[in-house]
């Protein structure tokens, strides 16, 4: 998730506002993990499994944190494009649940660079088995970034979630103020960057997270109500300065 599909958006992995924001397994990294990867003229296949995530392992359990997961990506050049399966299992049940609460993701994303202009859309689909019940959400978006200058370039992305997710994998069932309906939040973003030199960047981001049906997105992240209450919106802008060593 975190090396292939993250790509497929102009923010990347971005704390700020990024696709992680509404799915943090965007983020994922795996413990104590085996991957394969290998590349075929313009196509490349991929495999993994990890014994836990988060640090957390069991050996009397071996499904206890259990992450796994595979994909095929095609990159002629312009176009990129990548199929992604990732499964994982909760690594600290508790209130009733147990290691077989799991998450299942089939992602697609694809880019096109066609200069000044580079195009993003992806796909996720989500399924959670929880304890007493499942949940299944669908998340698309599109973005486009524009090389104004070699040193300049200015993006833009939408993303939205169609359905309710449940940010606690270790619970039995999701809380009721945010499982029982389909919530629709939509986070839109507005980012420019400019080089001032091949080490030191220049960027601002701008954000706004339309909650709709009691959805909790912010655009800066964080368990459900913890820093925008359910059903409202948020807007946020970041400036900062990037320099690499």
């Amino acid at each position: 998730m975190i090396t292939w599909m993250n790509k497929y958006n102009p923010f990347v992995n971005a704390n700020f506002s990024s696709i992680k924001r509404i799915d943090p397994a965007f983020a994922d990294r795996m413990d104590n993990a085996v991957k394969y990867e290998n590349r075929l003229g313009d196509v490349t296949v991929a495999g993994y499994y990890s014994f836990g995530w988060n640090n957390d392992q069991d050996w009397a359990d071996d499904k206890l944190g259990r992450m796994a997961g595979g994909g095929i990506r095609y990159n002629p050049g312009a176009l990129d494009m990548a199929l992604l399966y990732h499964s994982k299992h909760a690594n600290n049940p508790a209130n009733g649940a147990s290691s077989d609460n799991r998450e299942d993701r089939a992602v697609a994303g694809v880019s096109l660079k066609l200069n000044p202009l580079t195009f993003y859309g992806g796909y996720r689909w989500l399924e959670q088995e929880l304890a007493d019940r499942e949940l299944t959400s669908h998340l698309y978006w599109l973005g486009t970034q524009f090389e104004i200058t070699p040193a300049s370039r200015l993006s833009f992305a939408a993303f939205h979630l169609d359905g309710t997710v449940c940010s606690n994998l270790n619970a039995a069932s999701c809380p009721a103020a945010h499982a029982s309906e389909s919530q629709r939040p939509t986070l839109l973003v507005v980012g420019k960057e400019y080089d001032f030199s091949r080490r030191t960047t220049l960027y601002t981001n701008a954000a706004y997270a339309a909650n709709d049906r009691g959805s909790s997105v912010s655009v800066i992240g964080g368990g459900y109500g913890a820093n925008v209450d359910p059903g409202e919106d948020q807007f946020g802008l970041i400036v900062g300065l990037r320099h690499r060593l």
